[in-house]
């Protein structure tokens, strides 16, 4: 028997405290979320809190998905 347990979805590094809990890095779904508002802000020239830090939506992707990184090239 394993002694893993689920951890809280990295929404709430964002500071979105969406109560999930997953074996990965975000709840389902919830990458998609979180991918759209980095564009978004990425788009508009926004910074965004993550860690309790303020950063550029580039700096918050690479922090926590750097996966994700490449969406905000696109955007």
């Amino acid at each position: 028997m394993s002694n893993a347990t689920k951890s809280p979805c990295s929404c709430k590094r964002f500071g979105v405290n969406c109560g999930g809990t997953t074996w990965n890095v975000f709840a389902q779904g919830h990458d998609a979320k979180v991918k759209g508002m980095l564009q978004v802000a990425h788009r508009s020239g926004q910074r965004v809190r993550v860690d309790g830090r303020f950063a550029t939506p580039m700096q918050a992707a690479m922090k926590v998905a750097p996966n994700l990184a490449r969406f905000l090239d696109a955007a």
